[in-house]
């Protein structure tokens, strides 16, 4: 009797437990789903971050502190001198090889620190200091350390000037870039599930620019490695998780009216249209719109079937005609095939109020 007792115990225990197991299983899924993508999006923030990966270390009249370093090839080691005095640190094969490190905190960038640019182990001395700074460096885990994303698009990813080209790297928190995020199929599903990482913001990582303006020559290079680029395939993947939890948190703010000045359509052009025709409108992949207030543009990268139609309408109502153009220049004035010149329709980034902000800006462009 005691034997039945017990197993119809263990069964009902048995069958509490599968209750159990099933009432809590999307919880489960949930949180395992939270875990892999903090871990994705914080090798992305390694990713996005400088390529120059710093390590601090004290100099003392006693030595090192701390006297044994292991760090990646390409290393910077930054010197806080607290001997009292002028210092000089001396790095074989360094960059510089003899540093001079005034007294006190950390030196400004560039000064008081140097590079180690070897595999092996390298010995780190100082005038005048006892000891030695032994520095053990291994391969890079990238090549470079990291993809310095931060450098064009800005340590927070707003955006930022590529170097002296005058060309601007897209916010990766805008708008546009969340609706093209969304539409390709990284939003975030619900039970679990995770986003898709094969989407737009992991196919410009990839293949680099062309993908957003069909131009070969983009700044934006081509990272992954059946593009001849430095990432792996899982590297990448941690960059879109990283990117597309900003266009998910895009996504839940309420979209901002812009006003209808030429102000803010100048903040709209910089963030949709500069990446094909230049910060100064001069044209990338883009035609030149220096003059578009004056008169239409007509030299256009591919030849249109309704030019003569673009120009009577624009000669009729020049923001009218612009509107046509940029929400959809294939139907409106190619027959339905595409003219190079992206489509903006209404239900993406560029709501209505930005459009109009966007052609009076336009509209002001007379040479």
């Amino acid at each position: 009797m005691r034997a039945k007792t017990v197993g119809v115990f263990l069964v009902t225990a048995m069958s509490l437990f599968g209750v159990f197991y099933w009432m809590t299983e999307e919880a489960r899924l949930d949180a395992d789903f939270e875990a892999q993508q903090e871990e994705l999006i914080a090798r992305g923030l390694e990713y996005f971050a400088p390529d120059t990966i710093y390590f601090d270390v004290t100099v003392t009249a006693q030595g090192f502190e701390p006297a044994e370093l292991e760090v990646p090839v390409n290393s910077t080691v930054r010197f806080t001198n607290q001997t009292g005095g002028e210092l000089s640190v001396s790095i074989p094969d360094g960059q510089p090889e003899i540093v001079p490190v005034r007294v006190g905190t950390p030196a400004l960038p560039g000064q008081g620190q140097g590079k180690v640019i070897r595999d092996g182990v390298v010995s780190i001395t100082a005038r005048g200091v006892s000891g030695s700074l032994t520095v053990t460096a291994g391969p890079e885990t990238l090549n470079p350390t990291a993809a310095n994303c931060s450098r064009c698009h800005g340590a927070d990813g707003r955006g930022g000037l590529v170097g002296n080209t005058g060309v601007r790297a897209p916010d990766l928190h805008s708008r546009r870039l969340a609706l093209l995020w969304k539409a390709t199929g990284g939003s975030i599903a619900a039970n679990g599930v995770p986003p898709n990482l094969s989407n737009y913001v992991n196919w410009v990582i990839r293949f680099g620019g062309i993908v957003v303006s069909n131009n070969p020559r983009s700044l934006m290079p081509a990272w992954g490695i059946e593009a001849n680029g430095p990432l792996t395939l899982d590297q990448i993947d941690a960059l879109t998780a990283l990117i597309g939890s900003w266009a998910d948190e895009t996504l839940q703010q309420p979209v901002e009216s812009i006003p209808p000045t030429v102000e803010a359509g100048a903040l709209v052009y910089r963030d949709n249209c500069a990446v094909c025709h230049a910060l100064d409108l001069s044209g990338l992949a883009g035609p030149n719109l220096q003059n578009i207030g004056a008169e239409p543009v007509t030299v256009l990268p591919n030849p249109i079937a309704h030019l003569d139609q673009l120009i009577a309408d624009y000669n009729a109502d020049p923001a009218a005609m612009l509107e046509k153009w940029i929400r959809d220049s294939a139907t409106n004035y190619n027959d339905g095939l595409a003219t190079g010149m992206l489509p903006f329709p209404e239900s993406g980034a560029l709501t209505p109020d930005a459009l109009e902000a966007l052609i009076l800006f336009l509209l002001d462009q007379v040479q």
